[in-house]
């Protein structure tokens, strides 16, 4: 008998959920370790530099602008366009911030000064609000929406929204396993509202 995916966002969701326990367990803390002490130099002021390109605003300040301008001027399919990129921002972001919420993970830079590795749930900080990344999932969320829209540079796409994670964990401010969580919900995110865009594009 055939078997079929009918999900592959669910299925690549368990994927990613099981490589985040084996990462928690077993490299979250020694890679975080050896990082510390060999990203220095001009390599970490290039992944400085290419971080800040995860700030969420970066991208949904100029979709909504855009969209609006679109919307005012009757550009229905920019309009729409612009919409999609905002919303997957907005959607994938309430759900980042969220699960933050929920539970309070501490950063690398609590455990490198003082060994704490734990969660504190329901709780607000900068210190304990590690799992998932932000950075991770606003870049992919933008990235993947743009190469959905742009699929000729998709891969240009991609390989800056890869570099943005990737920052976050090099730099130590995040763990691996926040860094993958946050740029699957970003993908998922952009991936679930495909569908209804394209629905909304080619119903004209």
């Amino acid at each position: 008998m055939k078997l079929e995916c009918r999900s592959p966002i669910a299925v690549s969701g368990v994927a990613v959920a099981l490589l985040c326990v084996l990462c928690i367990a077993f490299i979250d803390r020694p890679l975080a370790q050896t990082l510390k002490q060999g990203v220095h130099g001009d390599l970490e002021t290039f992944f400085k530099a290419v971080t800040n390109l995860g700030r969420a605003e970066l991208y949904m300040v100029p979709a909504a602008l855009i969209g609006l301008w679109a919307w005012r001027r009757g550009k229905d399919a920019l309009t729409r366009m612009s919409l999609y990129v905002f919303v997957t921002m907005c959607a994938s972001g309430a759900v980042e911030l969220s699960v933050k919420y929920l539970l309070g993970r501490t950063r690398p830079k609590l455990w490198l000064e003082n060994q704490e590795f734990t969660l504190h749930p329901l709780t607000h900080g900068w210190a304990v609000n590690s799992f998932p990344s932000g950075h991770s999932q606003a870049s992919w969320a933008a990235m993947t929406a743009l190469a959905v829209l742009f699929p000729r540079y998709r891969w240009a796409f991609f390989t800056m929204a890869a570099l943005v994670a990737s920052s976050r964990v090099l730099l130590t401010v995040h763990w691996l396993s926040d860094a993958l969580a946050g740029a699957w919900i970003g993908f998922a995110a952009a991936m679930l509202l495909r569908s209804i865009f394209l629905k909304t594009l080619n119903s004209d």
